[in-house]
């Protein structure tokens, strides 16, 4: 299993730390722009090139990352929708099965639809996350056992269009599932503090050698940064941020099938 560090990190712990390393490294940008004020090569250098290059750079960066994030979070926000579609689809379907299948497998699409709201609840709790994809895996294979049965004994267009119907949700479930844990990579954030660390630290060095005290600008620049980039992390968790795909289209589907039994 992929071990991810960042995401099992509360995100005010995340940003606060990023805040701190940001400050500590325009404050040691600012040491070496003290030591350097009387420096030769500095005369014959646009200071502005090196930390214009490098938060121009930041930008780019931080605008890739958050398309990134953006696009996950769409795509399992589609999800969503496309899972409760199937679902529905396939209990619908159930009603055209004979004698007593169709009673079986509601019941038994209902669970399964039970088990798929609460694996948004999961986090990141790994004994948790198992044991819906037990639940899960579980209430696939009585399914299709019964759709087995059925097809051995009704083997007519009907039953091929439920088995399809039952296919699909098993489908749009995996993809789900796929979705949510397809996260961006540590390495680009990674990356990300890197570049904001050097970033803030060359505005301090050329702000220092300018004798312009800048712990001001580097303290706003790095909570700025730490915003951003804690924004971008809260979009890409999306079992536990603040930031959540809405789980309206699953919830408002069991309500309907809850009010269609009685």
């Amino acid at each position: 299993m992929k071990i991810e560090v960042l995401y099992g990190l509360h995100l005010f712990l995340i940003v606060a730390i990023l805040i701190t390393l940001l400050i500590l490294s325009g404050v040691v940008g600012m040491v070496l722009g003290h030591w350097q004020i009387k420096a030769k090569w500095l005369a014959d250098v646009e200071t502005n090139f090196i930390p214009s290059t490098i938060l121009g750079l930041l930008a780019l960066v931080l605008g890739f990352t958050f398309s990134m994030a953006v696009s996950r979070y769409d795509t399992r926000r589609d999800q969503i929708v496309k899972e409760a579609n199937s679902i529905g689809t396939a209990y619908l379907r159930a009603e055209l099965m004979p004698d007593q299948y169709p009673e079986q497998i509601k019941s038994l699409i209902k669970h399964y639809l039970d088990v798929r709201i609460q694996f948004h609840a999961v986090k990141d709790d790994l004994i948790k996350d198992e044991e819906i994809a037990a639940h899960t895996a579980k209430f696939q294979t009585e399914i299709w056992k019964l759709m087995v049965d059925i097809s051995r004994t009704h083997n007519t267009p009907i039953t091929a269009l439920t088995v399809a119907a039952m296919n699909e949700m098993f489908d749009a479930g995996s993809e789900r599932t796929f979705a949510s844990k397809n996260r961006i990579p540590e390495l680009v954030f990674l990356l990300l503090f890197l570049v904001a660390g050097i970033g803030v630290a060359s505005m301090g060095f050329i702000e220092s050698v300018r004798n312009e005290k800048p712990f001001f600008n580097v303290v706003v620049l790095s909570i700025l940064f730490a915003l951003v980039i804690g924004l971008i992390l809260d979009i890409d968790r999306p079992q536990k941020g603040f930031i959540q795909t809405n789980q309206l289209p699953l919830l408002e589907l069991r309500e309907s099938l809850n009010q269609e039994s009685r």
